[in-house]
């Protein structure tokens, strides 16, 4: 009799654990149905995201191309620029030392013309013939006047040449943006495999596209009228080789 009554208690103790069991069913079953409607949901979303990476990724490697024309575009038309400039300069120096042996010459002439105005001082026909002798003769005014000419031409092909470095300063940063493009792409394509385990289209990638030997930019760099300038890019160019921080572009993908 007692066998009996501990068994109906044990019958009664999993009855009421199956009750609590059903119950909790009960109340997980609705979770259950709402998350895999979420997972119905989320697939196609992550379906249009991956397709969405995948079409920008694809995009990069010409993105990439086309800052390498401009920035050589761009280097052609500096340089050609640069080369008349210098021909420029190099004329007006010759000019000037022209100029230079012109005013030599003057001032040879002008004193023999004085001498002969002293020798003839008793002909008074002959000193009013020198006197417009010399008058008829280039003065220095106006040599000195075609001088500050060509310094203030040369001063403005000196600008020129100044101006130019905005070149080198947009190379720079072109070059730190395909750096940054460059590591985006190596992230996306990471992300790609991840996701789906299936790489970037054959032939696309640019993980091997690096920088040019020796080519160093300042991703900061920027245009000034400043004359010192120059010398301060060329020190960058020199001795630094700022790139995009590798940290920032972890950052985008954590």
């Amino acid at each position: 009799m007692s066998d009996l009554h501990s068994n109906m208690e044990d019958v009664l103790k999993k009855v009421s654990d199956l009750k609590v069991l059903f119950e909790f069913g009960e109340k997980i079953v609705p979770i259950l149905e709402s998350l895999t409607q979420f997972l119905d949901e989320t697939v196609p979303l992550l379906e249009s995201i991956n397709e969405s990476i995948l079409e920008s990724s694809n995009r990069m490697p010409e993105a990439s191309t086309q800052i390498d024309s401009v920035t050589s575009a761009t280097e052609l038309a500096t340089t050609e620029i640069l080369d008349l400039v210098d021909e420029i300069t190099d004329k007006i120096g010759n000019t000037k030392n022209i100029l230079l042996n012109s005013k030599k010459k003057v001032n040879m002439q002008l004193e023999l013309m004085e001498k002969l105005k002293n020798t003839v001082q008793e002909n008074p026909e002959a000193v009013k013939l020198v006197d417009e002798l010399i008058s008829s003769f280039t003065k220095y005014e106006e040599i000195e006047t075609t001088e500050k000419i060509l310094t203030e031409v040369e001063e403005a092909s000196y600008k020129i040449t100044l101006s130019l470095q905005v070149q080198d300063i947009t190379s720079q940063q072109l070059a730190a943006v395909n750096h940054l493009i460059i590591a985006v792409h190596e992230k996306l394509d990471n992300l790609l495999n991840a996701i789906d385990k299936s790489a970037v289209e054959k032939g696309v990638s640019l993980s091997e596209k690096k920088l040019q030997s020796g080519q160093h930019f300042d991703a900061d760099a920027a245009y000034s009228k400043d004359k010192d300038l120059q010398k301060d890019v060329d020190t960058i160019v020199e001795e630094q080789q700022q790139k995009a921080s590798q940290a920032e572009i972890d950052k985008l993908f954590s």
